[in-house]
């Protein structure tokens, strides 16, 4: 059908009378230019008239439009381009035609009651099929089985605004909304402008598979069982202004929640995700903020902005990854940003509990405020410069550095701007060398019994170098084991204890204790290990009031029998001698 044309104060006067009958009229001279091209309609008194085709000031017309009636009209009368029902009607007609309304096309009710699955789930394929927008107008949906869009479609869902917009999955472990399939990709999709929940489960409110090229922005998760936006192989999407964990104002709130985003690689391993924005989002309680699973980002993923609060495992999470870039972030929990094996990443001017690298390479750390940074023993070449702190850096990489640090913990700041705030003082951290039956450095604490294991050795176990030392105590109420004696000139420094423990019995304890002056154990860590290799790691003040201080690995003191492998041993300190 054709729609009428319209345009801004076209008004004019008949040149000349006109019959009932007459087909064409005139207008006053020069006017003609002031209307529409044809067809539109014009109004005389009471008869409204469609204007077929225009010549100049000439009009040829069909009469008595509208349900009106034919006249005769003498000149002089005006001639008028009103807003009439036609145009309402084709206005709202083309509304219709461009989006699918879930309530008025679909029957969809809103009301927090009806099931409303079958209505926008028939909404949401009418959308795909025929490349329409799907709009869910003001209303709190209640969804009991997953929406599913499939792969290759371009979905277009816009809801009239968070809290406005309610759709909750009611039914435990199942997704609201599932889009895509592995080994097809979908492109080109748009998602915003609504608030999304699932009540239990393992149910995602937003799970993407392979979707690429995406915008989602103004989207409100809460209530969610498992991952409130599951991300599965996918490139290039920007995810704007999402907040996850926010409280649902509606009487169908859910009471788990889970993490916020998921990455991670498609089902094939194929597909990692790369070149996500993700812009002034909030991920508010749950486990983790972000989880990025192992090598799910292989190529420039972006978090600006936004907020982590009240993680109860990490804000971030990432493992395997590389050329990440997190800036302007602020952090409000109680556990710091987590990269293990990531590379050619960037942390700038985040605000929070601080940054732990593990495994990492060329890692920046650049301003912000951190309560803690933590750079592996294994880590190599990075850097973290230009921030402030609470609690004292700690590098236990020899090829990374920690430069321009201002420490706030106390009332007055100081500049701490060292290159090499860390320095190795063991030796022989992978336990190669033995002298007498104790390992070159190290030496035998209370006559405990130390064997060399690992190549060409009766006893074979290792962890990663070719030597580590089986460590045993016969005899309870005594503390036995191999120790380390840190040197004087290090008073008033932190010492750092790196190891990989092994145990011959699952959950058996191990301890690291630092001794002053030879007296009583100041400081204790201790940890129940299973019987794989684990990383033990722990950190200790050597007291200006005591001359000497040593680090022993022991089993505990009431324990009549025990032993432990220990292997890759890395002891630093906070010390910098201008070498």
């Amino acid at each position: 059908m054709a729609f009428l044309n319209v345009k801004n104060r076209a008004s004019s006067t008949l040149a000349a009378d006109i019959t009932s009958t007459a087909t064409s009229l005139s207008v006053a001279t020069g006017d003609g230019t002031k209307f529409p091209a044809a067809p539109f309609h014009i109004t005389i008194e009471n008869e409204i008239l469609e204007v077929t085709a225009v010549s100049g000031d000439t009009f040829t017309v069909t009469r008595a439009q509208e349900g009106t009636t034919a006249a005769a009209h003498t000149a002089g009368k005006a001639v008028e381009l009103r807003i009439t029902a036609k145009i309402i009607d084709d206005l709202r007609i083309g509304i219709q035609d461009i989006a699918i309304n879930v309530k008025t096309d679909y029957g969809a009710k809103g009301d927090e009651t009806t099931d409303d699955t079958t209505a926008i789930q028939n909404a949401i394929n009418d959308g795909v099929n025929n490349n329409k927008p799907v709009y869910f107008p003001p209303g709190h949906y209640k969804i009991t089985a997953a929406l599913t869009i499939a792969a290759g479609k371009h979905p277009f869902l816009i809801g009239a605004g968070t809290y406005i917009t309610q759709i909750i999955q009611f039914t435990a472990n199942t997704d609201l909304f599932s889009i895509g399939t592995a080994g097809t990709n979908t492109n080109s999709y748009y998602i915003g402008h609504m608030t999304l929940g699932t009540v239990s489960g393992t149910g995602n409110a937003l799970k993407l598979i392979q979707c690429h090229r995406g915008l989602i922005e103004n989207i409100d998760v809460t209530a969610v069982g498992n991952y409130a936006i599951f991300i599965s192989g996918c490139i290039l999407n920007t995810f704007k202004t999402i907040k996850l964990g926010v409280n649902l104002y509606s009487s169908f709130a859910g009471t788990t929640y889970g993490s916020g985003f998921y990455l991670e690689r498609n089902a094939t391993g194929a597909i990692s995700c790369n070149a996500n924005t993700f812009i002034d989002c909030i991920a508010e309680g749950g486990d983790y903020g972000w989880y990025i699973a192992d090598q799910a980002s292989q190529g420039n993923n972006y978090i600006f902005g936004g907020v982590a609060e009240g993680n109860a495992t990490r804000p971030i999470y990432a493992v395997g990854c590389q050329n990440m870039h997190i800036a302007g972030f602020h952090i409000e929990a109680d556990y710091a940003i987590y990269l293990s094996s990531c590379q050619n990443t960037v942390i700038e001017n985040v605000r929070g509990d601080g940054v732990e690298l593990s495994a990492c390479e060329n890692v920046i750390i650049n301003g912000g405020y951190h309560k803690d940074i933590t750079i592996s023993a294994d880590s190599s070449f990075c850097v973290a410069k230009n921030f402030k702190y609470t609690n004292q850096p700690l590098n236990l990489s020899p090829t990374s550095e920690i430069l321009d640090a201002i420490d706030e913990s106390g009332a007055a700041s100081k500049d701490v701007g060292i290159s090499r705030m860390r320095k190795l003082i063991t030796t022989n951290g992978d336990l190669e060398a033995w002298t007498s039956g104790v390992p070159n450095g190290f030496s035998n604490y209370n006559a405990a019994t130390l064997t060399k294991t690992g190549t060409g050795q009766t006893d074979t176990t290792k962890y990663s170098r070719d030597y580590a030392c089986k460590v045993e105590k016969s005899e309870a109420n005594s503390y036995k084991g191999l120790s380390f004696d840190i040197p004087a000139k290090y008073q008033k420094c932190w010492v750092s204890v790196e190891a990989w423990i092994k145990c011959n019995v699952t959950d058996q304890q191990v301890q690291i204790m630092a001794f002053l002056n030879g007296g009583a154990a100041v400081s204790t860590l201790a940890c129940k290990y299973s019987s794989s290799w684990q990383k033990f790691q722990g950190r200790f003040y050597f007291d200006p009031t005591y001359t000497s201080m040593l680090i022993l690995f022991c089993s505990p003191f009431n324990v009549a029998s025990g032993s432990f492998y220990i292997d890759k041993i890395v002891i630093t300190v906070d010390y910098d001698d201008g070498s």
